[in-house]
């Protein structure tokens, strides 16, 4: 089952702090909701590959994306994982100096364990607690 995920948010903080927050997967483990660890192996400059392990209903799932960031944009695309695809990417603009517009999107497709787990209530939960976590992590 495929699905799709869309958000829009104006956050008070630095286009720079918050590329940098999101861009930092070794700190997903505390803003990402089920994520029990999370690491990142650099390729060049602007990509990298980063490694989520999560636990939902004590079950254990293993997520490794290639990432690819550039001024505005991160890109994730999943290379191995619990998803049958998955491809996700923030993107930034600035609104002025302590003002900045992000913007999520992720569009995956599940089979029919993950789509139990992963219904419309669960998403917007989990979209719900990661925004109040990105705020909390940016002081804001």
């Amino acid at each position: 089952m495929k699905k799709v995920i869309k958000e829009e948010i104006y956050l008070n903080a630095k286009i720079t702090d918050i590329f940098r927050l999101i861009e930092n997967y070794e700190n997903y483990e505390n803003f990402i909701p089920g994520c029990k660890s999370s690491s990142k192996k650099a390729i060049s400059e602007s990509v990298s590959q980063g490694t989520l392990n999560f636990e939902f209903l004590n079950k254990r799932y293993r997520f490794v994306s290639l990432n690819n960031s550039t001024e505005d944009r991160i890109e994730m695309k999943q290379l191995d994982g619990p998803f049958k695809s998955f491809f996700a990417h923030w993107k930034f603009e600035s609104i002025d100096e302590l003002k900045t517009k992000v913007q999520f999107y992720a569009e995956f497709e599940t089979g029919f364990v993950m789509s139990v787990i992963l219904n419309d209530f669960m998403i917007n939960n989990l979209k719900e607690l990661m925004i109040h976590t990105l705020k909390k992590q940016l002081n804001i």
